[in-house]
C-alpha cells in the first residue's frame, strides 16, 4: 500500500479504496463544484441510484449541502478535481458526516458539522445532509462507518 492510499488511521485516501456509495458521493460533489454544467449528469446518476422514491430528497439534500459548504464553511475546504484519484480530509469528513447520520450517531454528526461550518449554519447543514443520508440509506447506499475516522482529529478543535 502506498503512502497515498491510506493515512495513519487506515482510512483510504484513494478513490479506489472507497466503496461504491462513497465514490458516488465524492464524484457528485466534485462534479457539482466543477460547474453547474455538470448538474444534469448528477441528476441522472442520482435518479439511477436512488429511484423515483428517493431521488427528490437525495437531490434536494445534496444541493443544499453543497451550497452551504461552498458559501458558509469555517475555512477553505479542499476538494480534489473530478478526475483525481485521491481523497482529501475534507471529502472524508463529509463521508464521515453522512455515515454518522445513517448510523444515528448524532454526536459524531454534530462534531463533523461544526468542523465544517460555523454554529450559525450547523442546523441547516445537519438538516440537509440528514435528508441526503436518509435518501441514500433508503436506496441501499450505506456509507462505511470507517469513514468517520477523522473524527478523532477533530476533538481539540472546539465548536466555532
Amino acid at each position: 500500500m502506498s503512502v497515498h492510499e491510506a493515512n495513519q488511521s487506515g482510512l483510504s485516501t484513494s478513490i479506489a479504496g472507497l466503496h461504491c456509495p462513497e465514490q458516488l458521493i465524492i464524484w457528485a460533489i466534485r462534479h457539482r463544484l466543477d460547474g453547474s454544467h455538470n448538474w444534469p449528469a448528477i441528476q441522472n446518476i442520482f435518479w439511477q441510484e436512488c429511484g423515483i422514491t428517493n431521488v427528490e430528497a437525495a437531490l434536494q439534500g445534496f444541493q443544499v449541502m453543497v451550497e452551504i459548504l461552498s458559501n458558509s464553511s469555517r475555512r477553505t475546504l479542499f476538494f480534489h478535481r473530478p478526475n483525481c484519484r485521491y481523497v482529501s480530509a475534507d471529502e472524508l469528513s463529509i463521508l464521515g458526516l453522512i455515515s454518522a447520520l445513517q448510523a444515528n450517531r448524532n454526536e459524531h454528526a454534530e462534531a463533523f458539522v461544526f468542523w465544517l461550518v460555523p454554529r450559525s449554519m450547523g442546523g441547516k447543514l445537519l438538516q440537509s445532509v440528514a435528508g441526503f443520508a436518509s435518501a441514500l440509506r433508503q436506496s441501499g447506499h450505506l456509507v462505511s462507518q470507517n469513514c468517520d475516522g477523522p473524527l478523532q482529529a477533530l476533538a481539540p478543535v472546539g465548536r466555532a
